[in-house]
Parts: structure tokens; sequence; C-alpha cells
């Protein structure tokens, strides 16, 4: 009996022990958890989206083996906490892939014409082949020193390097050495290929540019001190121009002409046999960045001076913009010509319109961005750092798109009931219907999950003429499919969602700034500048006017019951009216 009673007891205690630990462990996993969720956060403000992200999964699957041990519910408001910040960083983060496999700072980025590899080089001497899928292909050596530049030839044959030990190395595409062209003293900076892959140009600090046969010869030298200087404001003693080293380079689509980069920061655009075409001073200091856009039509560069300017093809200046805070390293643009990335010493890309809209910024890298490069399909963009890392990011995210029409200001927005319409207003007499082809969630049921739909960006446009003057705003009606705009000329109008005019209020004697539908659909209330709200039925009989306000009204919003409404005022109030309007509650 005895014995029996001690088997029994030490069974509970062994059984007691086993619950503690694993009560023990449990209670470390949820700490677990919080600690990654902190740790997230922190990242996710330091400019770490890429990490932040990764933590904040680990959490997420941390959250997944809780749920299956049997200690009661989780607390309550870690799930929800977990979810609002994957779906946070859903939202703001653009990169998708980090690239391990250099030991120094990378310092330049190609991609192949098809898009399928990705070639890195940099401090380390070394070329690192990417597969599409951030595989490490190949790692490619035979430089002495500093790797500046790295570009594949237009057809996809070839590879060349370039480089501070005074040589250009000529590979296939797969990585295969073909020869080595000894550039004797001159220390490259930039290269490119012509146009039909037959040649290579390099510059640098030996105040020329080298032309190369693909065999390794040298067929011509352009003399940059010896241009003929009549196109130039300032000239040296002797008269000519001289730029003392070339940064950057780029052809035109075209093949006809090539522009060169200065340190001096001086622009040339050169024939392909050296005669100058325009001389173009506009930056302060050396000019690093320096691209055609695929449609031939502009011409974008970046330097020392922090700025990026727009010209014409023949030098003439259309825009400065100022964003970076460091040096602009590289400038390239897509392969539509609608768009060009620029990469900074202030550690981010930044994504801008051809026209010169900033879309976006990119920030990930924690040390000065070096180089750039748009996959041909221009959705994949892949940046190299001092940081030593090459990251992969998507040019618009998959969770949310920005639409840039004609005019830079958006007063109001508005969805169709179905979802499958936008309506924007953009400062002008405009509306702007968009029809979305693919509609925007996240879904977090499969939580260790990302969806990425690349059909979330496809969609139509189109524009009709709403009021006389500036459209001030859109509201939707509750019950049916239409669209309130309302007007600097003083209306209120209704459309259907294909842009026919079905109706016009007309009452007030200021601009119309605000509308809003009572719940039900049968009464409409607005207001003006001049202080005026008015009170309408749905066929647009005013049925009530007061001076709501001393001064300008700027909107006017329902309570979801619709028993009274809001308005707020120039004047600092808010105040709330009875449906009526006759009574104001409060101030």
């Amino acid at each position: 009996m005895g014995s029996a009673w001690g088997f029994g007891l030490c069974g509970f205690l062994l059984l007691l022990l086993s619950y503690t630990i694993t009560l023990h462990l449990y209670l470390s996993a949820t700490y677990e958890v919080w600690a990654l969720l902190r740790s997230s956060e922190a990242l996710l403000s330091s400019h770490q989206g890429f990490d932040a992200l990764l933590e904040v999964m680990r959490g997420q699957r941390r959250l997944q083996q809780l749920g299956s041990w049997h200690f009661g519910a989780i607390d309550p408001s870690l799930r929800p906490q977990a979810d609002r910040l994957l779906q946070r960083l859903l939202l703001v983060s653009q990169q998708l892939n980090r690239l391990q496999g250099h030991t120094a700072a990378v310092l330049v980025a190609s991609f192949s014409p098809n898009g399928q590899r990705l070639a890195t080089a940099g401090v380390d001497k070394t070329i690192v082949l990417w597969g599409r899928d951030g595989q490490r292909l190949r790692t490619l050596t035979g430089h002495r020193a500093t790797i500046r530049a790295v570009k594949f030839s237009p057809d996809g044959r070839y590879l060349a390097s370039t480089g501070d030990d005074g040589t250009i190395h000529l590979w296939t595409a797969e990585g295969n050495l073909v020869r080595t062209i000894d550039l004797d003293s001159d220390t490259p900076w930039d290269l490119e290929f012509s146009l039909d892959s037959q040649q290579l140009v390099s510059g640098g600090t030996a105040h020329q540019l080298n032309v190369w046969g693909l065999d390794g010869r040298l067929q011509t030298t352009i003399n940059l001190r010896r241009l003929d200087a009549e196109f130039t404001d300032t000239q040296s003693a002797d008269g000519q121009v001289e730029v003392l080293s070339v940064r950057s380079l780029a052809y035109h689509p075209t093949g006809d002409r090539l522009a060169i980069g200065g340190n001096d920061g001086t622009i040339l655009i050169l024939t392909p046999d050296g005669e100058l075409i325009q001389q173009v001073q506009g930056h302060a200091a050396a000019v690093h960045a320096i691209d055609f856009s695929p449609d031939g039509e502009l011409l974008v560069s970046g330097g020392l001076d922090q700025q990026i300017k727009l010209w014409t093809i023949d030098g003439q200046p259309l825009k400065t913009l100022s964003h970076h805070q460091a040096n602009i390293q590289e400038i390239v643009f897509t392969s539509d010509s609608s768009q060009f990335v620029s990469a900074s010493w202030d550690k981010s890309l930044a994504l801008w319109t051809r026209t010169g809209v900033l879309l976006e910024t990119f920030q990930g890298h924690q040390a000065a961005v070096w180089s750039v490069a748009i996959r041909p399909d221009g959705e994949t963009i892949a940046s190299v750092g001092a940081d030593h890392q090459v990251l992969i990011w998507q040019r618009q995210s998959q969770f949310r798109q920005t639409l840039h029409g004609k005019n830079t200001l958006a007063l109001g927005a508005a969805y169709s009931p179905d979802g499958r319409t936008l309506a924007v207003a953009g400062g002008g007499a405009e509306i702007s219907l968009i029809a979305t082809n693919a509609h925007l969630s996240t879904t977090l049921t499969q939580r260790l999950t990302i969806p990425f739909d690349p059909a979330i960006a496809d969609y139509t446009q189109r524009q009709f003429v709403a009021h006389r003057d500036g459209v001030t705003n859109l509201t939707i009606h509750p019950q049916r499919n239409l669209l309130t705009s309302t007007g600097e000329d003083r209306t209120i109008k209704l459309w259907d969602f294909d842009g026919h005019p079905l109706q016009t209020f007309v009452g007030h004697q200021a601009v119309v700034l605000g509308a809003t539908w009572h719940p039900q659909g049968d009464e409409l209330v607005s207001c003006d500048s001049d202080g005026w709200i008015l009170r309408w039925n749905d066929r647009g009989r005013v049925l009530q006017r007061w001076q709501g306000h001393p001064t300008t009204v700027w909107d006017v919003d329902y309570n979801p019951q619709g028993h009274e409404f809001v308005t707020a005022g120039n004047d600092g109030s808010l105040k709330i009216w009875s449906r009526t309007g006759a009574d104001e509650f409060g101030g």
C-alpha cells in the first residue's frame, strides 16, 4: 500500500514538474512574441522595413505554435497587435529581398536585357552573377582593384567591367572571361556598350573617351581637351573646352549622341565620333549620374550638388529637383520612360515621374547607395551600397497603388458603392473616373503568407468636365449608385459613374465646399465659403438655409443615425445641429 502511494506521489510530482516546465516554456514563448513585436516596431522606425517584416513574421509563427498549446487563451491583445503590425508593414514595405554575397561596399549593378540575371560588383574586386530568384550563380574574379562599372551588352551576349586597376574585362553573359583590355594610364569611372553591342566606350581621369572594339583594339580616342569651344561661355586660356575627368556616360537611344557628365559640373553632348553638339552648364559640382529616357525625349542628370536636373536632349533646362540630402550617384529610367529612379549617398532611393513628381522614397540601406538597376519589365529595382548589401525592391507595392494624373493637387476622392470605380477631383473643373480592374485587399487567414497580386496596378482612366470652375469635393449617395460633386461655380451636381449628368442643385451664393447625404438618401446638407448651410430634398429644392458660421464652412457630415450633423468652420469651431438645422446642440 505504502509503495503504491509512493509511486503515485512520485508520478504526481513528475507530472507537476512536467506541467511547470511546459508552462514556463509557454510563458517564455509569449514573452518572445512581445519582444519580436517590439523589435519589429523599432526596426520599422529606423527604416529597416524588410528586417521588421521578418521579425513580425517570426512573431506570427510563434503565435501559431502557442495556439496549439493548452494553457487557456493567449493574451487577447497580442494577436490583433501582430496582425495590425503585419498589415502596416505590408503597406509600407517595398523591399522584396536582400542578397548576401559581397564582403565590401557594392558600387555597381546591372540587369541583363532579358531580366534573368543581375551583375553586381565593387570594392571586393569581384563580380557576382545572380539569378532572377536571388540565387548566386557565379562569382567572377580577375580584377586587381575596386570595380567601378559593370554593364551587359544590349544584345545580352556580353558583360563588361572596369575599375581602378586600369583594365576592362570582357566576359560572356554566363561569366566566362573573353579578354582583358589594358587602359594604360587611365583610371575609368564608367563605360557603355554601343547600341549595336559592337563597341565599348570608356571614360575616366585621362581627359578622353576611348572607343574599343570587342576584339580589344582601340578604334578611336576622343580628346576632350581639343573639342571646338564655340558652344561654351567659359573657355580655358587657349580657348578650348577642358573636362578634368569623365564621371558618367549615356548613349541616346538612337545612338546618334553621347552625354558625358564631368567632375566640374559640365555635361557634354557629343556625336559618336566626338563632335561637340552642346556643352551644358547647370550643376555646381561633379555629375555622377546621367541617363537618356528610352523614348529619346529627355535627359536627366544628378551629382554632388544634390540636385537632379531634367533637360531636353539638346541640353535645354526643364526642371530642377531637390530631394536628396547627399550626392546623387546614379539615375536610371524605366524601360517605358514613364519614371526614373535616383540613388544617393543619403542611403535612399527615390522614384520620380518623368516630369519630376516624387512618387516614392525607398529606405533600407544602412550606408550610401552607389548604384541602381531596373529590370527590363520595370517592376523590380536592384540597389547596392556601401553597407555591402544588394537590396531588391518592388517598384509598386502590391497592397496599394498611387495614381498620378495631370494635376498635382487632389481635393476629393470617392469610390462607387460596388468598389469598381474611383472618382477623383484634382483642383480643376474635371472629375477623373478610374475603373479599377483588380481589388486591393489584404487577407491574413494564412498568417505567414504574403499574397502579391501583380494585377493590382492595372487600371484605366477617363475625365469629364464637371463644373465651370474647380471641383471642391466629392461624395457618394448612400442608397443609389450616384456621385455628388460640389464646385467653385456655386452648384452641386449629381452624376452616374459613367460621367453622365443627372441633376444640378442651384442655391448657394458662394463656393460650395462640402455636401453630405442623410443616411436614408432623401435629404442633402451643404456648406459654402460664406458660412451658409443649405438643406435640400433629393429633387434639388432648398428646404432651409441659415448662416451657421461667421466665415467659411469647410465641411459637413451626418452622424450614422442621421439625427444630427456636424459642421467645421474657419472660425475654429465645430457645431452640431439637429437634422433640421433649427437647433444648435453645441459649439
